[in-house]
This record gives structure tokens, C-alpha cells and sequence, in this order.
């Protein structure tokens, strides 16, 4: 595992968060969704970063001076983007990020993107009904219990 740290995203942060979801959305993601769906899921993730709420927790994972990962989970234990930059991948980021923000919760959703379904089975999670889609953007609704 490379080495990094968890924390709380800052606004000097915001750019750089929005940078690596953008990143790893376009090249990994976008691919199965239709032109709306690229359009409202980015749009989507812009409000989330950049008009933080109080309900949601934004992680971030640091290597160095890089921002690798990002975890947006709302205070209900519903995970929204959840990112690791793709050289980053496979090296246990993913689960330092999820397993720190996710503590002191007993159930967690996500409607998860098709090609990261086999990622949170990895993390326990289980389908709970078909692929979805909304607004152009196609998903499988998980939980974790």
C-alpha cells in the first residue's frame, strides 16, 4: 500500500477533489453512460464538493502532496462519489478511505457504477434489486448491513 493519509476535505481542497473525480469518471465511467448522464452526474459532483452540507462527510486520500481518493458520505450511510485515481488503484486506498469514514455505521447504501459493483462486493456489500437508470446514469443499488 502506497503511503497515505485520510482527511477531512478542506475548501483549498475543492478544485483538486473536483479534478480527480472528473479523471477517474471520464475515463473509467462515463463510457456506459449516456451524453445527460456524463452531464448530470458531473454536475452532480460539483454541488456535492463544492456546496459542502452538513450532511456530508468528505474524505480525502493524500500521498504526498496528491490527492488519490475521495469518499462523500452522507449522514444517512449513503456513499456518493467514491474515487481512487486509477495509478492508484488495487493498492488498499479504497479500503483505508472506506473503512475511515464509514466508522460507527451500521448499514451503508451506494448506487454503484456498473464497473465498480465487483469493488464493493469486495467491501461486503450485496445488490438489492436490478440495474437502474436515471437521468441517463446507470447504476446497481448496494447494501451493506
Amino acid at each position: 500500500m502506497l503511503p497515505v493519509t485520510i482527511s477531512k476535505m478542506q475548501l483549498s481542497d475543492q478544485k483538486h477533489a473536483y479534478a480527480l473525480v472528473q479523471e477517474v469518471f471520464t475515463k473509467q465511467i462515463a463510457p456506459d453512460f449516456s451524453a445527460d448522464g456524463n452531464k448530470e452526474f458531473l454536475s452532480a459532483a460539483q454541488r456535492m464538493i463544492f456546496q459542502q452540507t452538513e450532511e456530508h462527510l468528505i474524505l480525502l486520500a493524500n500521498s504526498g502532496q496528491q490527492i488519490v481518493g475521495i469518499l462523500d458520505l452522507r449522514s444517512d450511510g449513503h456513499i456518493c462519489p467514491f474515487f481512487v485515481k486509477n495509478s492508484a488503484q488495487g493498492k488498499g486506498i479504497g479500503r483505508k478511505l472506506f473503512n475511515q469514514a464509514t466508522k460507527g455505521f451500521n448499514s451503508l447504501s451506494v448506487n454503484s457504477s456498473l464497473i465498480a459493483v465487483k469493488a464493493y462486493e469486495k467491501l461486503g456489500f450485496t445488490t438489492v434489486s436490478e440495474v437502474q437508470t436515471r437521468n441517463g446514469i446507470t447504476y446497481l443499488p448496494m447494501v451493506k448491513d
